[in-house]
């Protein structure tokens, strides 16, 4: 349930962003959702919390990494993201353990295929790495009638 516990703190934290106030009618209405455990309904106000009272610091943290742009100016859903991320990093806790779906070892004919080539595609002297323009040439088309 922590993606769901995830997804709360995101609505909270965005929802905060708006209005620059805590809304507890939004946060006790999240926290009844019968599917969390407890310990799911306190990461969710101990992380909102952390990142509302912290939010000038964690700005400002998030606004030194950047370049060419400011904190106001990140699309919203991404400082949101961010923020939460540099709450849970200065925390110290990782989350708990997940697993993926996706398969991330290539099989081996595809792996030396992909080694065959970057081999010859960074030799300069390899004619047959560079890509050729496709030649125009005009197309006739013939009726069939």
């Amino acid at each position: 349930m922590r993606r769901v516990s995830r997804e709360y703190v995101f609505k909270l934290v965005f929802e905060y962003t708006f209005y620059d106030g805590v809304n507890d009618d939004t946060l006790e209405l999240f926290l009844t959702d019968a599917d969390l455990t407890d310990e799911d309904r306190e990461y969710i106000r101990e992380c909102y919390y952390g990142v509302i009272s912290g939010m000038d610091r964690l700005k400002a943290k998030l606004g030194s990494r950047l370049e060419r742009f400011t904190v106001d100016r990140l699309y919203r859903p991404d400082m949101v993201v961010l923020l939460i991320a540099l709450y849970e990093l200065e925390r110290g806790t990782p989350p708990r353990k997940w697993w993926s779906t996706r398969r991330w070892i290539l099989p081996k004919s595809t792996a030396r295929r992909s080694r065959a080539a970057s081999s010859t595609a960074c030799s300069p002297s390899s004619s047959a790495a560079i890509p050729r323009p496709m030649s125009r040439q005009k197309r006739t088309f013939k009726s069939s009638k």
